[in-house]
Parts: structure tokens; sequence; C-alpha cells
């Protein structure tokens, strides 16, 4: 109502169109909205949040083709508009031209590297382009910017297709934290955080041990070697996973069941002292809640 009333006094005041377009906008009145944008734009062609906001608007009502060209006019004035250049982007994703999506989304990152929507979005492209690495390493420096939901969320689709060939100290770090806040469902995790804890040789090792000997049990000692429980005490990840999600994976389950074996027999033929297991026990209780 105020707008309105601002513009019976001033019917040219572009800023009040815009304004009260922005009003429609919010309160779902789309293509009242869209006439607001376009009336502001009669008074005032070169008002770039005209054209940017009448793309926002024709983006959500489906009209990508109309979007593109109000995103492109709005850069044609002001060619540094990091925002027009994010949602030219989706709009150009959405329309399946996913290079100058891409193009779209670098530019908005050369004029504003920390924009992490354009990280976001890209490492998204990367990922509906089949280039999981790519999309990974893209999040990874979102999130190291700003852990938002929609980073997280990129992160998890993005890690959970991944085939692992290394081992990567901080994609373990932030899986920890994604099975144990949780980011998802921490089922979802399991099987890309079990290829990621196989990577390790000394955990390696010991499910192997397991293999060759299965259905036969072998002792605490047989199992681990003198340090592998220790290896396995001091992996985050590890008791991350036994936590938080199902472990699945044949192997893998032959190996907890030897080592909830291996444990109970140890604790039944010996007593230990607190300093005696040690970080051990943070294992052990993991196995347990398992």
């Amino acid at each position: 109502a105020s707008y309105r009333h601002a513009l019976e006094i001033k019917p040219d005041l572009a800023d009040a169109h815009l304004n009260l377009g922005l009003t429609l906008k919010n309160l779902g009145r789309m293509v009242e909205a869209e006439a607001s944008y376009r009336r502001a734009l009669e008074f005032d062609p070169d008002f770039e949040m005209a054209h940017y906001n009448l793309g926002n608007t024709l983006s959500d009502l489906g009209r990508l083709e109309e979007a593109e060209a109000s995103y492109r006019h709005a850069l044609e004035i002001k060619p540094d508009f990091a925002d027009a250049h994010l949602n030219l982007g989706v709009t150009l994703k959405n329309m399946g031209c996913l290079e100058e999506a891409e193009a779209s989304y670098r530019r908005a990152l050369q004029i504003k590297p920390d924009y992490v929507e354009a990280l976001n979005n890209l490492a998204s492209l990367y990922y509906v382009q089949g280039s999981l690495v790519i999309a990974l390493n893209t999040i990874r420096q979102s999130l190291q910017i700003n852990e938002s939901e929609e980073a997280k969320s990129v992160f998890v689709i993005c890690v959970k297709q991944l085939r692992l060939t290394h081992d990567d100290s901080e994609i373990r770090a932030i899986m920890v934290r994604a099975l144990t806040e949780p980011w998802a469902h921490p089922a979802a995790l399991a099987r890309v955080g079990i290829e990621m804890l196989r990577l390790n040789p000394g955990i390696e090792v010991c499910i192997a041990r397991t293999t060759s000997a299965w259905p036969l049990r072998l002792s605490l000692l047989d199992l681990f070697g003198t340090n592998g429980l220790a290896i396995f005490a001091a992996d985050p990840l590890m008791c991350a996973l036994l936590i938080s999600a199902p472990i699945c994976g044949i192997e893998m389950e032959h190996f907890l069941t030897m080592a909830r074996w291996s444990m109970l027999d140890t604790a039944t033929r010996m007593t230990f002292s607190a300093g005696e297991i040690g970080t051990d026990l943070r294992f052990f209780s993991a196995l347990a809640r398992q």
C-alpha cells in the first residue's frame, strides 16, 4: 500500500516500482510482480536491478528463455554483477546448457571468489556431468568458507557416488563430521566410509587376516598384530562409523565378528587396568555400540 501511495504521487519513480515488484513476489503474486518490474524499466531502461529481478520472477514462472534475456540485459549494464552471473548460470543449467552455465558460475567466482552459492552450484553441475572428483574438490572449497546446509548436502551427494583410490585426510575429517553431526542419514555414508577405512594399510591387513582365517577364530594378537588395535582405536572414522551407521560388506562384518570374539576371549582370560587398556577402550566401546 505504501509503495502504491508513493506511485500515486510520483508515477515515474522506478525504485518504487522495483520495490513494489519485490513485495508482490514475496507475496507470491508473480504476474503482478512482473508487471511492476516492467513498469520500472519503462521509466529507467538501464535499471540493472529491475532486469535482474524480472529475470528471477520469469525463472520462477518457468519462462527460462525470457529469464535468460533479462539476466543478460542486467549484465550488459553491469558486467561485474555476480548475482546475475549466478542466476544466469542456474537458468542455463535448467535449460540444459551446461557449458554456458559453468562459464557463468566461473565468472561469478572471478568477481567474488568467496561466493559460496556459486561454488555450491558449480559443484552440483560437475556432479551432474559425472566429474565427481572435481565436484568434491569444489564443494570442499565452499565448506572451508562457510559450512552452509546446502554445501553439506552437496558434499554428501558427491561423496556417496565416489570410488576412492587413495586416502585423503581432509575428506576423512569431513566424513567424521558428516556421520556424527549428522549431515545426512549415516547409513547413506557407510559404504564410502568403509572404502576410506580400507585405504589404510594397517586396517586392511587386519581385514585380510580375518578373510584368510574365516571361520576360524584368531586371538587378539593374531588378529591385530603388535600395533593393529592401536591403529583402529586411533582412527576417528572407524569409531564414527561403528557408532553411527550399520556396517555393510561381508568382509568388514566378518572382521567385526572376529574382533568381538577376540576382545571377549581376551577379557575373560585377563585382568586389565585402565592404564593397560588405554585408547583401545575407544574402539571396544564403539564396537559394542555398533
